[in-house]
């Protein structure tokens, strides 16, 4: 027999078992590394970040163009009031501007219009200056004059405002007004518009006058083509920055004779950017500002956040880096990043297409991925404490062997992982204690995982995790797993635990297909469920699967989703109704159009104008003129089926689309019924008597006045104005030959 060369057994096992527990935590590296984790984690931190700063931006837009902008109304009101006092020789173009007492009569007829302004828009400012001159004219020959006009302030619009108008504050106004109206003015008040004083024109007055002074027939160019939103300023002696958005001020021959505009103060603006909604304590910052000639570099309006105030200190612009697939702000030796949402405040081809603003979210670069780089730190942690606790129980079990294992090493050999590991009684001391020392290091092994789990456990988003190993046939999940899908709460199953199979595993995942949620999910590997719980419960799972192996990633979205929904909600609603807003009704009804005839079948749009909102805003003020709109908007919910779109466009306008029925006669039933129950309700006055809805409506019919979408709203508008014009208070079916008739008279005037 061939003698064998003998070696220390100590040596003998502590190589081969240093080696295996090196191997295996490369191998653990390798797993979380490999699947990627860690860049997923990172990944979905910048998308939220990137989601909130973009739900932001829509709610912000929508604040821009639907309600603080919202001043054609008022401009025509005041038109008409100025052509008025023309024709009847009370004011004079030619000196309307030179003075208060020349233009006196207009601004006390235009002054209860601005108060109407601010509280409507809820704006912090209000204003009209006259004018009538070619300012660039001017400008050139270096003569800056002082104009006439009312600047009204209101520093809190979201608070109740006061009947006496004592939340008002006039900061230029004629002394005459200022008297008559009761209205208080501060120490920096002043009769005319102070442009000698600062050696400009205000942008609030020169580019909107100036852009509507270019055009040969502005009257008929749309009013929001010469909108102009300012860039921060502050008035003469005045120490409040703010925007505001201005129009020019023209009559119906084309003369140009002022401007008229909102302020939003920048401290009020700050209040619709939270910066907390971005990170936990105040750890974000965002941005307002305008693209200057250079690609990402913007002019700075507004910041609010201690964190990139600090890091911008006095600098006026901010450029933004393109990095990979980041966008960074690199200042002070500080990475931060950030997201530019452009918003959209002029249509294309107008005067200020290029004036592009945005908002930004800025957020440092290791607050927003702190999740991230707290896994890596408690990954290495572990991984350093598994390899040592292994290096230990090696030369600890090396130490105490003292003969040769072979017969124990066939043995092991003969054992499958998935048995529960025993080994034989050699009779041996040394042997029997190496055969206990294993033992023991596969449950330190075991211990180590279940310590990595826990730790994972306490991570400050609720995450928990799954893989199934098809080529074993085993199945692994986190603790967190049950707890998340509320599955204790369930009967699938006597104990969570009993699941050790992929099939058992697989038969829980379809009873959970009950609960996905598929219009939420944004990619094919996702899927998202709404548990049933007290409240709410959205969980949201990532699946990566290779074939042999499948992993799956669940989070807790609960917060995200509410508040996604929540935004778009109010981007989409009318604060005072709740029903649809202009800009989602149009967005459905162009979604329905491209569907066709297919949906539609047979369709009506109503388009009602309510007849004595004046009255009752004029003579019991806006608080019932709110009832009485609200009262319309009641009637209109409870007369027609669930499935109808109604819409508050703005004003005294409403929408009503039917759609989606086989004959007209159904929908005339609706109609019927509508005209019915409107004749039923009412308000009821200060005075203790009940006052009518009154309101003219006009109908147009799909597919029988026709099957284009603008059209079919303005012969819904036409039937409506033809009510209104004649016999009011009544519903009306659009006539072909009536808007034909209109039509041809329309051209023979305009030739």
């Amino acid at each position: 027999m061939e003698k064998i060369k003998s070696v220390p057994i100590r040596q003998k096992l502590l190589i081969p078992m240093l080696f295996l527990v090196i191997i295996e935590n490369l191998l653990l590296v390798g797993a979380i590394f490999g699947s990627r984790l860690l860049s997923y984690v990172e990944n979905k931190e910048k998308a939220i970040f990137y989601e909130k700063v973009s739900n932001r931006k829509n709610y912000l837009e929508n604040e821009m163009l639907t309600r603080w902008s919202n001043v054609s109304s008022t401009v025509e009101e005041i038109n008409n009031t100025a052509q008025k006092l023309i024709d009847t020789n009370v004011i004079s173009l030619k000196t309307l501007d030179d003075s208060s007492e020349d233009c006196l009569p207009l601004l006390e007829k235009s002054s209860s219009k601005l108060i109407n302004l601010i509280r409507t828009n809820q704006v912090t400012g209000a204003f009209i200056v006259l004018n009538t001159d070619n300012l660039e004219i001017k400008k050139e020959k270096g003569i800056f004059e002082n104009k006439p006009g009312i600047y009204l302030r209101d520093f809190d619009p979201s608070s109740t405002p006061s009947q006496k108008n004592e939340d008002l504050l006039f900061k230029y106004a004629p002394k005459a007004l200022t008297q008559s109206m009761n209205i208080s003015h501060g120490k920096t008040w002043r009769p005319l518009f102070e442009f000698q004083k600062t050696g400009d024109y205000g942008a609030y007055l020169y580019e909107p006058f100036q852009a509507a002074l270019k055009e040969a027939n502005p009257e008929k160019i749309s009013l929001k083509d010469f909108g102009y939103w300012s860039m921060p300023y502050k008035l003469y002696d005045d120490s409040l920055e703010v925007i505001s958005y201005s129009v020019p001020l023209i009559l119906n021959d084309g003369t140009i004779y002022g401007v008229l505009g909102v302020e939003i103060s920048l401290d009020y603006l700050q209040k619709q950017l939270p910066n907390t909604e971005l990170l936990d304590n105040e750890q974000g910052s965002y941005l307002m500002g305008v693209e200057s000639g250079k690609a990402g570099e913007f002019q700075n309006i507004l910041i609010n956040g201690m964190v990139y105030s600090q890091t911008a200190g006095n600098q006026k612009t901010t450029q933004i880096i393109q990095k990979g697939e980041d966008y960074i702000i690199k200042n002070q030796d500080k990475i931060m990043y950030a997201d530019a949402e452009y918003i959209n405040l002029y249509g294309e081809n107008t005067e200020f297409t290029n004036q592009k603003w945005a908002l930004i979210g800025i957020v440092p670069k290791d607050k927003l991925l702190v999740f991230s780089e707290r896994i890596i730190k408690t990954l290495a942690s572990a991984i350093m404490l598994s390899l040592l606790i292994g290096i230990v129980g090696a030369v600890i079990i090396s130490s105490t062997i003292s003969k040769p294992v072979t017969r124990l090493i066939r043995h092991v050999k003969s054992i499958r992982l998935s048995e529960e590991m025993q080994f034989i009684q050699t009779g041996i001391e040394e042997v029997d204690h190496l055969s206990q020392s294993l033992k023991n290091l596969n449950e330190e092994v075991g211990d180590t995982a279940r310590r990595f789990s826990r730790i994972i456990n306490m991570a400050s988003i609720e995450l928990a995790g799954f893989e199934i190993n098809r080529k074993e046939g085993t199945v692994y999940f986190t603790g967190k797993f049950a707890e998340m899908f509320r599955l204790e709460k369930e009967s699938f199953y006597d104990s969570f635990s009993d699941i050790t199979s992929i099939e058992m595993f697989e038969m829980l995942m379809k009873k959970l297909k009950e609960y996905e949620v598929e219009e939420k999910a944004q990619k094919e590997n996702e899927v998202i469920y709404l548990i049933p719980d007290v409240k709410p419960h959205y969980l949201r799972l990532t699946l990566n699967d290779t074939g042999d192996y499948c992993s799956g990633l669940v989070e807790n979205i609960t917060d995200m989703v509410i508040e996604k929904e929540q935004i778009e909600y109010e981007r989409d609603h009318d604060l005072l109704t709740g029903l649809l807003n202009r800009r989602a009704f149009h967005r459905i009804m162009k979604e329905l159009f491209w569907q066709g005839e297919a949906t539609l079948k047979i369709a009506a749009l109503v388009m009602i104008d309510l007849d004595g909102l004046k009255y009752v805003n004029d003579t019991y003020g806006h608080t019932y003129g709110d009832q009485y709109i609200k009262s319309a908007a009641e009637v209109f919910e409870e007369s027609v089926p669930e499935d109808t779109l109604i819409s508050r466009p703005g004003g005294d306008e409403f929408y009503i689309l039917f759609y989606g029925y086989s004959s007209r006669g159904e929908i005339q039933r609706y109609l019927d019924q509508l005209e019915k129950d409107i004749k039923d309700q009412s308000i009821l006055l200060p005075n203790g008597e009940p006052f009518v809805l009154h309101l003219s409506a006009g109908v147009a019919w799909y597919p029988d006045d026709t099957t284009d979408r603008k059209e079919f709203m303005q012969y819904a508008d036409f039937a409506m104005y033809q009510i209104k014009r004649t016999v009011k208070d009544q519903f009306g079916d659009f006539d072909k030959e009536a808007y034909r008739t209109s039509q041809e008279q329309y051209n023979k005037e305009k030739d």
